[in-house]
């Protein structure tokens, strides 16, 4: 599988966790056929949080929560 289909697979999958619902990173991957690829739900995610819109103040949001 290329890249580009992994990143499509990925998102694809996080937009359907419902809100208000959590997945980790490990359950993302599975879910979106891509055995052993938390790394990659979190190379995506990063990518994400870094650009401009409304994701980025969930990663931001997230994020404190976390902390």
């Amino acid at each position: 599988m290329d890249r580009e289909t992994r990143m499509r697979r990925i998102w694809e999958t996080i937009q359907e966790i419902p809100m208000g619902c959590v997945a980790n990173y490990g359950q993302v991957a599975e879910i979106a056929g891509i055995p052993r690829g938390a790394r990659q739900v979190a190379y995506a995610l990063r990518h994400a949080c870094s650009a401009t819109g409304s994701l980025k103040k969930v990663c931001r949001s997230l994020m404190a929560k976390s902390t």
